[in-house]
């Protein structure tokens, strides 16, 4: 859990963990496994990520950019679908949407 909590526990935020646990014996060992994660995400130290405000022209740039990208990719993919190679992977693999 810790590691699938990794991006919110870092940056430039505070995070507050509530464990709780019950006195009762019969939750004992779910008392003790959440103690135990509290102190592992105790440990977890993180660093401030600076982050970037964009300008306008910026982000538009930036888009235009990721913009070529998804064409440069889509064109390879589209290459890929005519190939050889591709007409061998037989058609359940073939027709996958992945690649459409």
């Amino acid at each position: 859990l810790t590691h699938y909590l990794k991006d919110t526990l870092s940056g430039n935020s505070n995070t507050v963990l509530i464990c709780t646990g019950s006195h009762q014996k019969i939750n004992h060992n779910h008392t003790k496994m959440t103690l135990e994660f509290g102190i592992r995400a105790q440990k977890v130290k993180t660093k401030p990520v600076s982050t970037e405000e964009m300008s306008r022209e910026k982000m538009l740039h930036q888009i235009k950019i990721l913009k070529q990208e998804n064409f440069e990719l889509r064109v390879i993919i589209d290459e890929f679908k005519h190939s050889k190679d591709y007409k061998a992977l037989g058609p359940e693999l073939a027709g996958d949407s992945a690649l459409s």
